[in-house]
């Protein structure tokens, strides 16, 4: 597999204690080129927070994880750029922006999606765009 887009649930999961955690770094190993929107750091950050504040995770140890997965060569794509496409596609199919921005990115580069979050699939598990998406933990889904 070449390039392959990877959303913050699996760059999370890669770097933080949480289920599916090998899945998701055998994902990050197996993409020649890894992809993503802009603002995947801001959604990294937010995740290894939430693990301090909600789990007890030790600052430190996020604050590692977090620069681990900065160190990761990802070609980014410009949210100002996305963000059309991702308005037409949440409004179309009812996920976040967000979300919207990564589908756009893979659709841009006809490439896979690669998610750990099972409510974006099962948002765009009948759309078009579904073709494009793998769910990690999903028979079929990992790469």
């Amino acid at each position: 597999m070449s390039a392959l887009v990877v959303d913050a649930s699996v760059a999370a999961k890669a770097f933080l204690p949480e289920e599916h955690s090998q899945e998701c770094r055998q994902v990050l190993r197996s993409a020649e080129l890894l992809l993503a929107p802009d603002h995947i750091y801001a959604e990294v950050a937010h995740a290894a927070s939430r693990h301090v504040r909600l789990s007890g995770l030790p600052l430190d140890t996020a604050l590692e994880a977090l620069a681990d997965f900065c160190r990761l060569p990802f070609q980014l794509e410009a949210s100002r750029e996305l963000a059309p496409e991702a308005c037409r596609l949440a409004a179309d199919t009812g996920c976040t922006a967000y979300d919207a921005l990564y589908v756009a990115v893979a659709m841009k580069h006809r490439c896979d999606l690669v998610t750990a979050d099972a409510r974006l699939w099962r948002t765009l598990e009948r759309t078009p765009a579904a073709q494009r998406i793998r769910l990690i933990g999903r028979p079929g889904g990992a790469i």
